[in-house]
């Protein structure tokens, strides 16, 4: 099996679950090299999950980017979710 990376993101607001942004709206940069999830999914409605997993991964920095509001992700008070693009901490 391919080794995986999962990125959680933690939100203080609830989110609305019933909604995913596309995929193809973060990137996942692994090394100064960036990648598509190959996944994504609510965990809980304050924490969504990022997946991605390929041959030879053993990533030293990780960073994920979110670089349009979509209307597929937001708050249940409907509120946009803000592009980001942050630092993940490597566990």
């Amino acid at each position: 099996m391919d080794p995986a990376l999962t990125v959680v993101l933690t939100f203080e607001p609830s989110m609305d679950e019933t909604t995913e942004p596309p995929i193809s709206s973060f990137v996942i940069d692994v090394d100064d090299v960036e990648k598509t999830p190959d996944s994504v999914a609510w965990l809980t409605p304050h924490e969504f999950s990022l997946n991605y997993s390929e041959a030879a991964l053993g990533p030293s920095v990780i960073k994920c980017r979110f670089s349009t509001k979509s209307p597929l992700f937001l708050s249940l008070t409907g509120e946009l979710v803000t592009p980001f693009d942050i630092l993940v901490t490597a566990a």
